[in-house]
């Protein structure tokens, strides 16, 4: 695709998606005297147009790639459309927070929030600079190679990360407590999308396995969910209620999440595990 044909398409998206903001936060308020979402709108556009004038200059075929927006996969479409309630839920609701008072935030938070948000474009931007294949969609290239190294050598799938910060921290950032109901509700549907997606690339991408094997984090949702399930020591008894998930959290714990990124895999594992075979 011609450089000037995909800038207007870049630009084209970037300006619908700041009409949409605009939309989702200053028409529930009410008002235009909603400084939190100036600056988030701030801190989304900005990194925004660095990456485009980056990437336009570097790798523009990445740029194509993540312009492309129609997964193949119909398990993907299912979980698009369901995460679907909750984004706009996580974006709407701040803007009705903010004209009825709902949340009386302090100011530290909201900086703290911005600052996820800063750390979560960098994140992203980092994988988009190691990983030239960082599609939007799930495909697979035929001269596409397993990357291992650099933000890959520690969790493999760093784009979900940022992509979970980003969404944790935006509400909190729109100084709204109640949009992070939503807003965390989100994180299950991305980790069911990691699930399927690890499914294509473990039968089409040479080398994901041993990558796989090599680097653990997060472990395999598959284990994960049949430890919660099962007990050695005594059978099954949800009954036993915290007592029973919390000797399971240690478990799992102290032998697969000794970092953070670990933590946030786990706590999303089953839920994500069932939302994934219902939707299929």
């Amino acid at each position: 695709m011609p450089r000037s044909q995909l800038l207007k398409i870049v630009v084209s998206r970037i300006a619908l998606a700041i009409l949409m903001f605009m939309m989702f936060f200053f028409l529930p308020a009410g008002t235009w005297n909603y400084w939190q979402a100036w600056v988030y709108m701030g801190l989304l556009l900005t990194p925004m147009f660095f990456a485009l004038a980056y990437f336009l200059k570097k790798d523009p075929e990445l740029l194509e790639r993540r312009m492309r927006m129609r997964e193949q996969r119909s398990e993907q479409r299912k979980l698009i459309k369901f995460s679907s309630v909750f984004f706009v839920l996580a974006y709407i609701l701040p803007g009705f927070d903010r004209r009825f008072g709902w949340s009386n935030m302090a100011l530290g938070i909201v900086i703290a929030a911005d600052l996820c948000i800063v750390l979560g474009h960098l994140v992203v931007f980092r994988v988009m600079q190691i990983n030239s294949f960082a599609s939007r969609v799930i495909e697979i290239a035929n001269e596409q190679k397993v990357i291992d190294t650099d933000l890959y050598a520690i969790v493999r799938h760093p784009m979900y990360v940022g992509a979970i910060l980003l969404y944790c921290a935006s509400p909190l950032a729109l100084g709204s407590y109640w949009a992070a109901i939503p807003g965390l509700a989100i994180i299950p549907v991305l980790v069911a999308r990691i699930l399927d997606e690890e499914a294509a690339l473990e039968k089409d991408l040479p080398g994901y396995l041993e990558y796989k094997k090599k680097n653990k984090v997060p472990p395999d949702s598959r284990y994960l969910v049949k430890e919660l399930m099962t007990k050695k020591e005594r059978p099954c008894d949800f009954s036993q209620g915290r007592s029973f998930y919390s000797y399971k959290v240690a478990l799992i714990g102290e032998t697969y999440f000794p970092v953070f990124v670990e933590r946030i895999a786990f706590s999303n594992a089953f839920c994500s595990a069932r939302l994934a075979s219902i939707l299929r």
